[in-house]
């Protein structure tokens, strides 16, 4: 090979190297990154089997104990978040209400579940008041403590008190809502920010779908 030639090649040779080097160093931060974005409240790809299992045991905003026996035969919309919540709250409510409504006669084989992630201030009473202004019958649901731990872990949903510096505290946590089929079984997420159209295609599958 002619001095010239090795010169090219050994050229071609470092400027590969780089690039994979490159690709090498920052393909897995932004996978890394996706990955957390996603499970903090995007789109959930992998199942999660059956989150509303026997860790799902909550009262709702008329004071009466539920559980996954009390909503079965009914496809489920499950949304965590939390009455004090400013926007991503109503954002989350409105979007089932309106869902349901697109339904139609549909609808009354959805369950929609609102589940609070700060049940020291959402007691059964303070549900009740919130849930009102929203159509569809939509439930929302409180416990201990202990229970809403049981019940996050079971969908694998985040949430994280926040303090703030006027000494309250804000919630941080999962926004997306779980779509269920009628045994309970993970189906998909509906992403608030996607089109609603989008959302009423996946809950028409799954009451479409056998399970």
């Amino acid at each position: 090979m002619s001095p010239r030639l090795q010169v090219v090649a050994l050229s071609v040779l470092v400027a590969f190297g780089a690039v994979a080097a490159y690709a090498a160093w920052t393909v897995p931060i932004e996978g890394l990154g996706k990955e957390n974005r996603e499970g903090r409240g995007g789109n959930v790809l992998e199942t999660f089997g059956k989150p509303m299992d026997g860790r799902f045991r909550l009262v709702d905003q008329f004071g009466r104990n539920v559980g996954p026996e009390t909503f079965a035969g009914k496809v489920r919309l499950v949304f965590f978040d939390f009455t004090n919540c400013p926007d991503v709250c109503p954002t989350g409510l409105s979007l089932m209400s309106q869902l349901l409504e697109e339904l139609g006669p549909d609808a009354k084989d959805v369950q929609a579940l609102f589940v609070t992630v700060d049940p020291e201030r959402d007691t059964v009473p303070v549900l009740k008041d919130y849930i009102s202004v929203f159509a569809g019958g939509i439930l929302g649901l409180t416990g201990t403590p202990a229970q809403i731990e049981e019940a996050t872990k079971a969908f694998n949903a985040y949430f994280k008190k926040v303090p703030q510096p006027s000494g309250g505290y804000t919630v941080d946590h999962t926004a997306s809502v779980y779509l269920l089929d009628r045994a309970g079984n993970f189906r998909s997420t509906i992403d608030l920010h996607e089109k609603r159209d989008v959302g009423l295609q996946k809950i028409r599958r799954v009451l479409a779908s056998r399970s």
